[in-house]
């Protein structure tokens, strides 16, 4: 695949991967977690998608740990939850930004994991919200 660099006027090949701001790389992200089950329903927990950033949500702090292994072993056609960018932090204290939208204190949650998960060649951020 080749992106036209619109400043000037160039072809530049990409061997892996898609450019980002491609239009259709929503779409492809999608089709890749559904095909690969993650989107499938979580026996604990929940998780709500947009295209390539999710909230999950869980009674308890252990049903999110249960849902993030489920996702895990789920994991089929490259999707790999990276624990180099997860975290875990009292959302009574601190605040967090998801889909542009700053989520402050007093909230319903008491625990927020941060997961970021590789897509193939696409990064995706999931979020677990425990209430």
């Amino acid at each position: 695949m080749s992106v036209r660099d619109q400043t000037n006027k160039t072809l530049t090949p990409t061997q892996t991967g898609m450019p980002q701001g491609l239009p259709i790389s929503p779409v492809i992200c999608i089709l890749a977690l559904d095909q690969s089950g993650f989107l499938d329903t979580l026996k604990e927990g929940t998780l709500v998608q947009y295209v390539d950033d999710g909230v999950g949500l869980g009674e308890t702090e252990n049903h999110v740990l249960n849902a993030s292994r489920t996702l895990n072993n789920r994991s089929r056609d490259g999707i790999l939850i990276n624990h180099d960018k997860s975290k875990i932090t009292n959302s009574k204290s601190d605040s967090l930004k998801f889909l542009g939208i700053t989520l402050c204190p007093p909230s319903p949650f008491l625990l927020v994991v941060l997961h970021g998960l590789s897509i193939a060649y696409l990064t995706l951020y999931s979020l677990f919200l425990y209430y």
